[in-house]
């Protein structure tokens, strides 16, 4: 007499898929937040490098406004990052440090991120976050497009866009970027 296995009912099968799936989006997600690609090409945020920053007002976690048009003169560096965000949060302490070894008339470091101030604030108190931190408010293009998180914008001090970086950088790469328009 032969047994045969016993059949997965298909509500069983159709739940693996999903899950499966589920699985290769958020490795795939990882992937591009990792390279900085989006769909094999360069993210179009890129497309701004050498261009005048827009306008850019974020609202930050204390109730402050931070204008990017109030910061010219200093060197600055947005980072567009999310708590959720495996690589930006890897990014973070960088970024601190950073914002830790120039003084605030060289470089300014400002996280931009759409979470809620509540995640945003519980965050920054367990990471030890100095740098001002909040939700942009009514982001213009290239800022709007970002599609790839962590995407960190480099601004000279004439409010020029000089370097785009999509995905993970070590602090050395970071550093080496902030110190080129920092002289």
């Amino acid at each position: 007499m032969s047994r045969t296995a016993p059949q997965l009912p298909i509500v069983a099968k159709v739940l693996i898929g999903v899950v499966l799936a589920a699985f290769a989006v958020e490795l795939g997600g990882i992937f591009l937040s990792q390279t900085g690609m989006l769909g094999g090409q360069e993210n179009p945020v890129s497309e701004w490098q050498g261009r005048p920053a827009p306008e850019l007002v974020v609202s930050t976690i204390e109730g402050r406004s931070v204008r990017l048009q109030d910061l010219k003169g200093r060197r600055v560096i947005v980072d567009f990052w999310a708590t959720w965000c495996p690589p930006c949060v890897k990014e973070v302490p960088h970024l601190q440090q950073l914002s830790e070894e120039f003084s605030d008339d060289e470089l300014i470091v400002i996280g931009v991120s759409n979470e809620d101030v509540a995640t945003v604030r519980t965050f920054a108190n367990s990471h030890g976050i100095s740098y001002p931190l909040g939700q942009p408010v009514n982001l213009a293009t290239p800022f709007s497009d970002v599609t790839v998180l962590p995407t960190t914008v480099f601004i000279d001090r004439d409010g020029v866009i000089e370097r785009i970086l999509h995905g993970y950088h070590s602090y050395d790469e970071l550093r080496e970027h902030a110190i080129k328009t920092v002289d």
